[in-house]
């Protein structure tokens, strides 16, 4: 039972969209919290710092470029008899719309969940 390349790379092809909206989320962050300051019942804050509406925005939005980006880099090789990925069940734009949108959105929305949960536990921002 041998590793099969082929899967290995379509999976990094297909998260990378979404890591690059949570890198993205990262670098050009910062501004108004999500939470807007406010401190849950147990009397710490509901996400924090860290989540703010300038990430969410700019981190969905430069993932959705890298995915919309993927999918003209992908139609190119296919047209000229290179598809070494063989995502042939992604047919261009239409899919690739609510697909890449989801999933950087989605991406997010795991961090900030996860933020929250963190807050409940007591423990802070950057601490896993």
């Amino acid at each position: 039972m041998g590793v099969n390349l082929e899967i290995i790379a379509q999976a990094i092809w297909l998260i990378l969209p979404a890591y690059a909206a949570n890198g993205a989320a990262v670098l050009v962050g910062g501004g108004k919290p999500i939470d807007f300051g406010k401190v849950w019942r147990d009397g710490r804050r509901i996400l924090g710092d860290g989540k703010t509406w300038k990430g969410l925005f700019y981190g969905s939005l430069i993932g959705s470029i890298v995915g919309f980006s993927q999918a003209v880099v992908g139609k190119y090789l296919e047209l000229h008899g290179r598809n070494i990925l063989h995502l042939d069940y992604f047919e261009g734009f239409p899919l690739m719309i609510p697909l890449v949108l989801s999933l950087c959105f989605g991406a997010l929305l795991g961090d900030i969940v996860e933020s929250f949960f963190k807050r409940r536990v007591g423990k802070e921002r950057g601490e896993d």
